[in-house]
């Protein structure tokens, strides 16, 4: 999704902070951070930072962008980084097709499960 700091605003949704004790989490292009088709934001550029270190330790769940199937990344799960964005999967497999061709598959696709 393009910008959707503007669709957020626009619904009045305010993102939950993933750190302890975090600051609110700002709804900014500058403090977002994606991995595979789940977005985080942030309430400044440390937490960002902090984020980026270790992803698989705040992210939770993600969706395979082959299979969308929804899993917990570990340090095991195989990542590639596409568009500046992180990507895990849930099987070597999957990424090897997104490899293959990762442009129909880096973002979400509505109405397909």
């Amino acid at each position: 999704m393009q910008d959707p700091e503007k669709y957020l605003k626009e619904l009045k949704v305010q993102p939950p902070t993933i750190f302890k004790g975090g600051g609110r989490p700002v709804l900014d292009s500058s403090l977002r951070e994606q991995v595979n088709f789940e977005i985080y934001f942030f309430a400044n550029a440390a937490e960002k930072k902090r984020f980026h270190a270790d992803p698989i330790r705040y992210c939770g769940k993600v969706t395979d962008p082959i299979t969308y199937e929804r899993f917990r990344p570990t340090a095991a799960s195989p990542k590639t980084t596409y568009g500046n964005r992180l990507y895990f999967f849930a099987a070597d497999s999957t990424r090897a097709r997104f490899l293959a061709d990762p442009m129909p598959h880096k973002d979400r696709r509505t109405g397909t499960t």
